[in-house]
């Protein structure tokens, strides 16, 4: 919406604020549509952290992003957990859906249990450990590819 100052008549640009709502809303909707493969796995997450800062629901609401339905288990019965850990209930091996877990809340080969039971409610658990790293960018220098320097300034760093 175009407007202009009484005072002085700059032109100023006034929000819409139906279209702001919208693209408020939009941005902090959770995809789905796109990501209708995952929506069959159930996924149980327990906190293993045991701060009490909802670590568990931090794994769930980043598994949600990637369009999974994770269900955050309260529960006083569990051990602290240093690393976290995910247990494949399926039986299904190491297929995309497990890799694809792993990947969205950073949990090595290692960290992986593969204990088939077809009585289980949930087809994976995971246990959020202290070293959950939540956040979606890597902040390593590996990751990072660094530009060439100049000639001119590499020489003046050498120096």
């Amino acid at each position: 919406n175009d407007w202009y100052t009484p005072d002085d008549g700059r032109f100023v640009l006034l929000p819409d604020w139906e279209k702001m709502h919208a693209l408020a809303q939009d941005f902090v909707t959770p995809p789905t549509g796109n990501r209708l493969d995952f929506e069959s796995s159930t996924i149980e997450i327990y906190d293993g952290t045991l701060w009490g800062a909802g670590w568990g629901q931090v794994a769930a609401d980043r598994l949600a992003w990637e369009g999974f339905s994770p269900v955050v288990i309260e529960s006083r019965n569990i051990a602290t957990h240093e690393i976290s850990l995910l247990y494949d209930y399926t039986g299904a091996g190491k297929g995309s859906e497990i890799k694809h877990i792993m990947e969205i809340l950073r949990i090595g080969e290692s960290q992986v249990q593969d204990t088939p039971d077809a009585n289980a409610e949930y087809d994976y658990r995971v246990v959020v450990g202290r070293s959950y790293n939540a956040c979606i960018h890597t902040s390593s220098a590996d990751d990072v590819e660094l530009p060439e320097l100049p000639p001119e300034v590499a020489e003046q760093q050498e120096q």
